[in-house]
């Protein structure tokens, strides 16, 4: 459903808002997008202990959850994923280039660094909870038993996990949806608009 800019700026105005993504760069930009429009300063949590921490103190303050479903446990789990994905630039720039004209040394070199890159890869998945995002909204749910006392929900998902996304979306209920990354910014708060307006006309009926 559309929504003109009016009515995004009017549903969002003073909605509190919290982020739960563990992707610094998106977590910044999609605060610095909801900060435009809804004149408050929105919460990131970027792991799923932070995230509890924050709803259990202030769950009731928010109207408003983007949630990547895909996310770290713990705050080490946290902090060794960004060290790697540190390392990881460090390679790319290591075996940008041709290698043909490379000589034996600096050729053996090169595949050390795909090795480790791919060692690398292995670990992030490994320290990645592939639901997270998922059993947040599954624990949540004993907290707000009542469906129109519940936050709307946007979750943030990667191409190909609609199964997940749609396990995602029967917990959370009517009011919540969904959006692939690579996120347009229009339509995270068009999505989110949308839900904030939806929520208001089911709670005055």
């Amino acid at each position: 459903m559309s929504i003109e800019l009016r009515q995004i700026k009017d549903s969002l105005n003073n909605c509190k808002v919290l982020i739960v993504e563990d992707d610094d760069l998106l977590a910044k930009r999609i605060k610095s997008l909801f900060e435009k429009y809804t004149h408050l300063e929105p919460t990131i949590a970027r792991y799923m202990g932070a995230a509890r921490a924050i709803v259990t103190k202030r769950g009731g303050d928010f109207d408003l959850v983007i949630l990547d479903i895909m996310l770290p446990a713990t705050r080490q789990d946290f902090g060794e994923i960004q060290g790697l994905e540190k390392r990881l630039k460090d390679l790319r720039m290591k075996l940008e280039g041709d290698s043909a004209s490379l000589d034996e040394s600096a050729q053996a070199a090169r595949r050390d660094a795909r090795y480790e890159r791919g060692e690398a890869l292995k670990r992030i998945e490994e320290l990645i909870d592939r639901e997270g995002g998922i059993k947040l909204i599954n624990e949540w749910l004993k907290y707000y038993p009542d469906e129109n006392q519940r936050f709307t929900v946007l979750f943030l998902t990667a191409l190909g996990n609609n199964e997940v996304v749609t396990r995602g979306l029967h917990l959370a209920g009517q009011f919540s949806d969904w959006i692939v990354k690579p996120i347009p910014s229009d339509l995270i708060l068009e999505k989110s608009a949308n839900l904030i307006v939806k929520k208001l006309a089911v709670r005055d009926t």
